[in-house]
């Protein structure tokens, strides 16, 4: 997270792997250190919904 703070990135999306990989508490710690923002259109959680992450999320 700290190159991509440093690089002044001002939008990222996660990919596939991230999504099913790691668990909501999980890409909130990680994204919630960012200095950007997190594009989300594609996750789900186990009843269908879409995900509502906190933070920049």
């Amino acid at each position: 997270m700290e190159l991509l703070n440093e690089a002044e990135i001002s939008h990222v999306t996660i990919g596939n792997n991230e999504g099913i990989t790691f668990s909501r508490e999980e890409l909130e710690d990680l994204y919630g250190k960012a200095d950007f923002k997190v594009l989300l259109a594609n996750l789900f959680d186990e009843q269908g919904k879409r995900r509502e992450l906190g933070g920049s999320l």
